[in-house]
């Protein structure tokens, strides 16, 4: 270890005043004492920064800066930490302190990714009887995960309680994170942290698993009639552009067209054949078939990806992209909606 702090924890805070003190006490709970807390209040408006300056602990510091959303707020408690390893907390969701003293005592040098749990219902038994031993699992097939191609072995992973796409649930080596100048888009307000798991991963050899869980992660219980995101389409196409600078080149530059479909794919579903989306159903559909045309990336995936390679639910969907079927995709999504909203009554 280089410094005298083993972990700095990051926690990017915007007006959750009602869950941020559970958040605070579960860090300060930890009984390590050469570890950071870094909360970072993106310009809330309501009691959030107050409540931060109650707490009282040598290891916290709490900082506040104008709102830039949570890429920003990660950027800048990067800036200021000066941990071995980096871990990242949302503000909204708290930590198991016993079990994350022992996920702390697993860092060394020598680990480049330690992944641990987590848990989306409080009435899970975090302490059940498993060994804390470290089992080592491969980068290329995480990263192919990430990428919509051949997602079996990641999906096992992620039914087991482990998590690739976001930042939490993860102790990055800080010095790979410099060295490497890797940082979270600030330009985008979805999937910024698939872009920062994908470049730090393209520069480690091996990720460990510690199967403890350390993290309760606080979900939305809505469901997904409810999930309307106007304007994800300007979105997606940004996400897919920063994935293609961070792939191309590589050998992951014709996987990715897995990626760039599913993006689109996301954009049907969110934004254009959403039910609060109020607009005619022609609007709709020039819509979708605009997004095609006007973007080469999206393009070159949808008529160019082997269909045998694909999940076979949005292998389905492309195809009919393909013969211009795009009615029919329509109604499926609206039937997908519809079963959602049954199944929430």
């Amino acid at each position: 270890m280089s410094s005298n702090v083993i972990l700095s924890i990051i926690v990017p805070c915007y007006n959750i005043e009602q869950y941020i003190s559970k958040c605070v006490e579960s860090l300060v709970n930890i009984s390590i004492k050469k570890i950071e807390f870094i909360f970072v209040d993106d310009g809330s408006s309501d009691k959030t920064y107050d409540i931060l300056l109650k707490h009282k602990d040598s290891r916290l510091h709490v900082y506040r800066k104008e709102n830039g959303g949570p890429s920003s707020a990660r950027n800048y408690g990067l800036e200021k930490a000066k941990g071995d390893f980096i871990m990242f907390v949302d503000g909204d969701d708290y930590v198991f302190p016993q079990n994350i003293e022992k996920i702390i005592q697993k860092l060394d040098s020598s680990r480049e990714l330690v992944c641990f749990r987590y848990i989306r219902k409080e009435k899970d038994n975090i302490f059940e009887n498993i060994q804390d031993n470290i089992n080592v699992c491969s980068v290329k097939k995480i990263r192919n995960g990430i990428l919509n191609v051949d997602s079996t072995y990641i999906k096992k992973l992620i039914k087991e309680g482990y998590q690739f796409h976001g930042p939490w649930v993860k102790c990055y080596s800080k010095k790979i994170i410099d060295d490497f100048t890797i940082r979270f888009p600030n330009d985008l307000k979805w999937g910024e942290d698939i872009c920062f798991n994908l470049k730090y991963l393209s520069h480690i050899s091996q990720i460990c698993l510690v199967p403890l869980v350390g993290y309760f992660y606080r979900t939305n219980e809505s469901s997904l009639i409810l999930s309307y995101y106007p304007g994800k389409g300007e979105q997606m196409k940004k996400l897919v552009e920063n994935v293609w600078e961070i792939v191309e080149k590589t050998e992951l530059e014709e996987k990715y067209k897995y990626f760039a479909a599913r993006q689109y794919l996301y954009i049907l579903q969110e934004e254009i054949c959403h039910p609060m989306n109020k607009e005619k159903y022609s609007v709709k559909r020039k819509k979708a078939w605009e997004i095609i045309q006007e973007n080469n990336l999206f393009k070159d995936a949808i008529y160019t990806l082997k269909l045998n390679e694909m999940d076979k639910k949005p292998a389905i969907l492309v195809l009919l992209l393909r013969i211009k079927c795009f009615f029919l995709i329509y109604i499926l999504f609206n039937f997908k909606f519809y079963i959602a909203s049954k199944r929430k009554k």
